[in-house]
């Protein structure tokens, strides 16, 4: 993994977009600074499962990932540190786990069991189940997601084409919405302000836009013929849906404001994408791609392919979902019997400010590290001229004295170990002694 900055600090907001940076100290006032990234996409751990991982989803604190077994007819809890599973909760014969979904407390995940027509209500502090919403005979429930408050889930029954609302707090079906006949719903997301469901439907090929209020279409976004729609996400503005479309070897941007398909990333044929997640600053979606077994990357602003992780032949992804500092994104592989965590990484990132000031011995250059990897080195590079053209001179922080890393309470140096494993914080500092004195702060690396 790399970044760099050159003459500037980072200062908040997502790693991903053009930002506002402050001026490393010793160098005057904030100055903004153009930007461009390139990705790739880096398995860095692997949980082995039993049969067939369908979909996973992740806890707020980026701890545990969970995932649905369809035919061992569990739900694992895999914990993210070490990609260990650390619980089990197993749900009879012939239940077919599917769909998953999670609370905001971190308490209890949902599932969706295609074959015993129910979603299940699991407490994760023992992997136990809980409570039970019968929903009928030949419903074949696939899709399940949660609103914010905790108070309803919604389950997108692909049998009886309907979608039904259940009330947490009993596990009691409190209202369905009827889609008609052959619609097919697969997937299922909400918005934040718990207003609409979105499901994709598999054989009508349309994602329509349901009023939980009194569970009733009110939106319909047809997609075309032969597109069958598998998994859907929406951003977290509430301005758009995406949806990973089967047989049609594509994404599509849906406008929630009048449900029209605003653009579309062809992905290549056979490819297959089921699933699809979204980063929490609205930048990139991420797709399994089940025939290509491949995740991608697309950049939402153009709806491009920027990024494309391989996972080895048949491993069937299926589910992904993606943590809270959109560093790293989990595919539950169908076929493989496996959960991929594959790292976001930042390529190098390369920023072009106006010249900066001189530099003095005892100036501090503070940078923060994008997603800053264990065990990383950090390398210094400062110019004589504001070109970066002449002069050069590099420092390392496991060969030259000055590098600091911020433990969360105090300024610790950094040596030949590189970032130590038990660091809290991603601040990296660089104290210079001497050498400094009328030169240009120029670029900062990390790598690993």
């Amino acid at each position: 993994m790399q970044w760099s900055v050159e003459g500037c600090q980072y200062n908040g907001g997502s790693p991903l977009e053009q930002h506002e940076y402050e001026q490393a100290p010793g160098f005057g006032p904030g100055l903004r600074c153009a930007r461009r990234t390139t990705m790739s996409l880096t398995v860095t751990g692997t949980a082995s499962l039993g049969n067939s991982p369908g979909t996973a989803c992740i806890d707020s604190s980026d701890a545990y990932v969970y995932v649905s077994n369809a035919n061992a007819n569990t739900v694992d809890q895999i914990r993210i540190s070490d990609m260990t599973v650390t619980g089990t909760c197993s749900l009879g014969i012939t239940h077919a786990p599917i769909g998953i979904c999670i609370d905001s407390a971190d308490a209890y995940v949902y599932v969706a069991c295609n074959n015993a027509n129910t979603v299940e209500q699991i407490r994760i502090s023992d992997m136990t189940v809980v409570g039970t919403a019968s929903l009928g005979a030949s419903h074949s429930p696939m899709g399940v997601c949660i609103d914010s408050a905790d108070t309803y889930v919604y389950v997108a029954n692909y049998n009886a084409q309907t979608v039904d609302q259940i009330r947490i707090s009993d596990m009691t079906v409190t209202g369905t919405c009827s889609l008609g006949a052959t619609h097919g719903p697969r997937s299922i997301c909400i918005d934040s302000a718990n207003t609409y469901v979105y499901v994709g439907n598999y054989t009508d090929n349309s994602v329509e836009q349901i009023r939980i209020s009194d569970m009733t279409v009110v939106g319909t976004a047809s997609l075309g013929a032969s597109h069958n729609p598998y998994g859907v996400c929406i951003d977290s503005t509430d301005a758009y849906v995406y949806v990973a479309n089967y047989t049609d070897n594509s994404v599509e941007q849906i406008r929630i404001s009048d449900m029209t398909v605003t653009g579309t990333c062809s992905l290549g044929a056979t490819h297959g994408p089921r699933s699809i997640c979204i980063d929490s600053a609205n930048t990139y979606v991420y797709v399994g791609n089940y025939l290509a077994n491949t995740v991608e990357q697309i950049r939402i602003s153009d709806m491009t392919v920027t990024g494309t992780c391989s996972l080895g032949a048949t491993h069937g992804p299926m589910g992904v979902c993606i943590d809270s500092t959109d560093a790293y994104v989990y595919v539950a592989n169908y076929t493989a019997n496996t959960v991929d965590q594959i790292y976001v990484s930042l390529g190098p990132i390369w920023v072009s400010p106006a010249d900066t000031a001189a530099a003095t011995p005892g100036d501090s250059l503070v940078w923060t590290s994008v997603a800053a990897t264990k065990r990383a080195h950090f390398k210094l590079q400062i110019a004589s001229d504001s070109g970066f053209s002449s002069g050069l001179s590099t420092y390392y922080s496991y060969a030259d004295s000055g590098f600091e890393y911020w433990d969360g309470s105090a300024w610790q140096a950094l040596g030949a170990a590189g970032m130590p494993s038990n660091k809290t914080g991603n601040n990296v500092r660089y104290t210079a002694t001497s050498g400094l004195s009328g030169t240009k702060y120029r670029r900062v690396a990390q790598t690993v």
